[in-house]
């Protein structure tokens, strides 16, 4: 559904360079779908999302984004590569602005690879300022139960106490619909999440529409979301954002991806 073909050079090669978190930034599509991504074929979300999912895609893609809420502005960069070598690459970069913080930098990687109807993956968010650093380890896995049926399942800062472990699912509907809803628990806290989206894109005019809901047992992380993208010719722009039900905390994500 989300599409990316001639870089000479693995990305892998350079993520073993970057395999080194606070929670990075998502850009518009994850935004719009709430964050249910775990068991949805992915590029460029797959970084913050599910590290396995991009193995199932066949592509290169380049994207772009900001990220903008109160108090917090973000300028992010991406590559995938799941397509030169027999497995998958990718390679992130993001800068926070904080209003009355210094700034946070980001270098997220990931390496993913496919059998069949299986992925596994491995990722990592390092997170540094000039007084704080951070390491988030993640790995993935996902399952194609159908064509058009993907379970996935991921666990989140392994090297801490705080412990996230996540499942999602997705179906896809005549590819026009897909449908995905999450389940997660961090293991240091007592709530839990619950994350669902929904996603219609027509292929011949490249539209996309989404939205979705974010459930917390911890009411001050309720929300919903909305989106939109053009995505047609190995170009694509992307838009989303999310409301707070408790806060009334707004995000923006806007984003530009080029695909081949």
């Amino acid at each position: 559904m989300l599409a990316c073909e001639d870089m000479k050079l693995p990305l892998s090669v350079l993520f073993l360079g970057a395999l080194v978190s606070s929670v990075s930034a998502v850009g518009p599509r994850s935004l719009g779908l709430s964050g249910a991504l775990r068991g949805v074929i992915s590029l460029n979300e797959s970084l913050s999302s599910n590290p396995a999912s991009f193995a199932f895609t066949d592509k290169y893609s380049i994207e772009a984004y900001v990220d903008v809420k109160p108090g917090v502005r973000s300028w992010n960069a991406s590559v995938v590569d799941s397509k030169t070598s027999f497995y998958g690459a990718a390679l992130g970069y993001s800068r926070k602005d904080f209003d009355v913080e210094s700034p946070q930098n980001v270098i997220q990687g990931a390496l993913a690879k496919r059998w069949g109807v299986f992925s596994l993956g491995i990722g990592s968010d390092y997170t540094f300022n000039d007084t704080f650093n951070h390491v988030n380890l993640k790995a993935g896995g996902l399952l194609e139960v159908h064509s058009n049926i993907h379970v996935g399942l991921v666990g989140e800062d392994l090297l801490s106490d705080s412990k996230i472990l996540g499942v999602g699912v997705q179906l896809n509907i005549y590819d026009i619909l897909l449908l995905s809803s999450d389940v997660s628990k961090n293991f240091s806290e007592k709530n839990f999440s619950l994350q669902t989206g929904a996603e219609i894109h027509h292929e011949k005019t490249g539209l996309s529409f989404r939205g979705g809901g974010h459930f917390n047992t911890t009411p001050s992380f309720q929300s919903y979301s909305l989106g939109a993208g053009w995505a047609l010719y190995k170009l694509g722009f992307f838009y989303g954002f999310e409301q707070s039900l408790k806060k009334r905390e707004l995000q923006h994500s806007l984003s530009m991806r080029v695909f081949f």
